[in-house]
Formats: structure tokens, C-alpha cells, sequence
């Protein structure tokens, strides 16, 4: 894994999709994987969880909704 070069406007960018995101869980797993993704190249910010948990969140909601 290489240094912690993630900047803060770049998780900011990523907290705001993620917030414009809410209301639709497909498009929040898609912003979690690519949070994700972004974090494995440049590093794991404190609270990373919070994508964690919203992702699973989501897919839990999509699950829901497929057994409906």
C-alpha cells in the first residue's frame, strides 16, 4: 500500500456524493465501491467506516426490496 496521499478535498467530494446519494442504495454501493477503490490506492481516512456502513446499509435495502 503506497503513502496516504488521499487530500481532503477528494474525501470531501466523496462525503457529498455520498450524501446526494441517499434515497437510492444501488447508487450508494456504487459510491461506496468507488470510495473504496480510491482509498486502496491512497489510503484509508479515519472514518472510513462510515462508507462501510453506509454500503451495507444499502445492500441490505436492496435486499429488502427484492424480497418484496
Amino acid at each position: 500500500m503506497s503513502d496516504y496521499t488521499l487530500t481532503k478535498r477528494e474525501l470531501t467530494a466523496l462525503k457529498a456524493k455520498l450524501t446526494r446519494a441517499k434515497g437510492s442504495p444501488r447508487r450508494v454501493v456504487s459510491i461506496c465501491n468507488e470510495a473504496f477503490s480510491l482509498f486502496e490506492e491512497k489510503g484509508f481516512p479515519d472514518k472510513w467506516h462510515m462508507f462501510e456502513r453506509a454500503r451495507e446499509d444499502a445492500i441490505l435495502e436492496i435486499q429488502r426490496a427484492d424480497w418484496s
